[in-house]
């Protein structure tokens, strides 16, 4: 298989992004000012939350734009692995296919080959042998 490339975009976003469960930025929220107690949080306190808001949610878009490209990145690499792989054993990757498509051909045959009325409600005679057993129940 040839070698792996690695490019700069396809680098982990461990540096880049948020952590999980990274505790939220306190710059966004102002708790004194969600206190029921206190009077309602001057301008320059909103246009400064305001501010902040804006600026998480640019980091945002760009966190899940280099995400969506890092994706793609790794989607693009595997069907060019694939493809490699299919040049340099071509025969394996014909057997791999018609297993595949023998194993989805016997499931629909299987499928197919049972009779409606097995697959839709129970014969006549099984409801018959159901009531002879509950009347010698009785």
């Amino acid at each position: 298989m040839p070698p792996r490339n690695r490019t700069p975009a396809a680098k982990s976003l461990k540096a880049v992004g948020p952590v999980i469960a990274q505790p939220a930025k306190k710059s966004a929220v102002a708790l004194r000012s969600a206190s029921p107690t206190e009077a309602s949080p001057r301008d320059g306190d909103i246009a400064e939350q305001l501010a902040a808001l804006r600026r998480d949610v640019e980091e945002l878009g760009k966190t899940v734009a280099t995400l969506g490209r890092t994706t793609r990145g790794g989607a693009i690499e595997a069907a060019w692995r694939a493809e490699a792989t299919f040049r340099l054993y071509p025969v394996s990757a014909l057997i791999a296919a018609g297993a595949v498509v023998a194993a989805i051909a016997f499931s629909v045959s299987a499928i197919r080959s049972r009779p409606a009325n097995a697959r839709d409600r129970p014969t006549l005679d099984d409801i018959k042998d159901l009531i002879a057993g509950l009347r010698n129940r009785a």
